[in-house]
């Protein structure tokens, strides 16, 4: 029973098409302020120069967005590109082509040049932190326990005496050489 609430619990995470609207009220300040509450609200890694945002404003945010919407809404017209990095990371630098600088020049500098610093808003964990993927999940074969998934982890080694993992006591399950009866479970952030 534990194993098939698990696995609706990894089921429904995994294979939801529809992405999270956040609810933000978030008012017209710097895009570097805006850029990091969306960060916190959001929970998505946002890097960018603090220097190439210098002076950009961005407009207010008030209503429902989902992280993608809010990201077009702030950068629709700012002379700024936004794309994702191979692990997730949303990366914001100037646009390089020459029609996007005639709509937001950046403001003329009286002073020298600094050094650039680059600015990263993440959630950030307190701990060592490993997840598996969609597509890892979706490699498994169907009805398999989502407990051999985890098996694709470094430290994590499941045995079972089915192929699937499906037969809950002939299993047994260690992660970084912490038996089963040393192990705490959470579904959802809820201890089990």
């Amino acid at each position: 029973m534990l194993a098939a609430t698990f696995l609706a619990g990894v089921a429904g995470q995994a294979f939801s098409q529809t992405p999270p609207s956040l609810t933000l009220h978030i008012g017209a300040q710097p895009i570097s302020t805006t850029l990091a509450e969306l960060s916190r609200i959001s929970h998505h890694d946002i890097l960018f120069s603090e220097t190439a945002l210098e002076g950009r404003m961005a407009p207010a945010l008030n209503g429902r967005y989902t992280f993608d919407e809010a990201l077009q809404h702030l950068t629709q017209g700012s002379g700024l590109r936004v794309s994702r990095d191979a692990g997730g990371t949303v990366v914001i630098r100037p646009d390089t082509d020459p029609a996007a600088k005639k709509l937001s020049k950046p403001p003329a500098r009286s002073a020298p040049v600094r050094e650039e610093a680059m600015v990263v808003f993440g959630t950030g964990q307190s701990r060592q932190v490993q997840t598996l993927s969609r597509s890892e999940i979706r490699k498994a074969a169907p009805g398999t326990s989502p407990l051999a998934v985890l098996s694709e982890l470094p430290g994590v080694n499941f045995q079972s005496s089915d192929p699937l993992g499906a037969y809950e006591w002939a299993q047994q399950i260690t992660i970084r050489g912490f038996f089963t009866d040393q192990i705490g479970y959470t579904l959802d952030g809820i201890p089990l």
